[in-house]
């Protein structure tokens, strides 16, 4: 049942007065008094409502306290006899409660302003930021004017048409400065990632990964061989050289022929128990 301290009372001297004013008080909220049919809950004959009343309420009221809040409401009537009452709103005024620094908002479109709750992030600042254009999910913002409005930026860390490499890393790598030579090789400056012209020609580098120089292990007490050395990435089209480093036995190297799992060794003769031997070997690009 809704809570009325006060049925809608008639003024003395404004029976037949158009509009006709009339006071009420109701311990019920804003949306429960305008919900349609509230006051059919409640017997009106000896208090009618006619749909030319203008209704000044204290609604939400605390019966103890004496406190509610004050509102101007009309009537409207249903052909089956539902009342329905309509808070009055005049241009211009404002829907209380409302928080201080928030936001004014119209309420619909008879012009009162009311209190959504919107807030700014800093009350301090002056600026409220605007966007000026529809976005895509997953880009990155950017100011498009001095003013602060915000755009579509594309791609993290790209132009607004390009493709990130992987967008879903974390870091965007930093250049170490604007000496770039095209061609050359780019290294990494520090442990964060940017990145740097290292002064070397990709070409040079390439050249330097197809050599491999090192030293066998002992591959004596095989006789004059040919001895197999087993030589990773080395093919059967591979240039190698090689001199011996020590040898038990006095030898010399007569050939060696490149294999498909690096080379052959063929000594003048047994270079004994003991033998290493130095090679480079030029190893064709994969």
């Amino acid at each position: 049942m809704p809570t009325i301290y006060q049925l809608p009372t008639q003024v003395p001297g404004l029976v037949d007065v158009f509009p006709n004013q009339k006071f009420a008080v109701f311990g019920d909220n804003l949306a429960t008094i305008t919900t349609a049919g509230y006051l059919n809950q409640v017997n009106l004959e000896s208090n009618p409502i006619s749909k030319t009343d203008i209704l000044q309420i204290l609604y939400s009221f605390n019966n103890v306290t004496k406190a509610g809040t004050y509102g101007v409401f009309t009537v409207s009537i249903s052909s089956s006899g539902v009342i329905t009452l309509n808070s009055w709103a005049n241009p211009g005024d404002v829907l209380l409660p409302v928080v201080n620094n928030d936001f004014a908002n119209f309420n619909g479109t008879t012009g009162q302003i009311k209190d959504s709750g919107y807030s700014p992030t800093d009350a301090t600042k002056t600026k409220v930021v605007m966007l000026n254009a529809a976005p895509t999910i997953n880009h990155v913002a950017i100011f498009t004017n001095a003013n602060g409005t915000v755009g579509d930026g594309g791609v993290l860390g790209t132009a607004a048409a390009k493709a990130a490499s992987n967008n879903a890393l974390s870091t965007v790598a930093s250049t170490a400065g604007s000496g770039f030579t095209a061609g050359h090789v780019v290294t990494a400056a520090d442990a964060a990632g940017t990145i740097q012209d290292s002064g070397i020609v990709a070409s040079a580098l390439q050249l330097s990964a197809n050599i491999k120089a090192a030293r066998t292990a002992n591959i004596g007490g095989g006789g004059a061989g040919p001895i197999s050395v087993v030589v990773a990435g080395v093919t059967a089209a591979s240039i190698i050289t090689g001199s011996i480093q020590a040898s038990t036995n006095p030898a010399s190297i007569q050939k060696i022929t490149a294999t498909a799992t690096g080379f052959d060794i063929l000594f003048s003769a047994d270079p004994g128990a003991t033998c290493t031997v130095n090679y480079v070997a030029f190893v064709a690009a994969q």
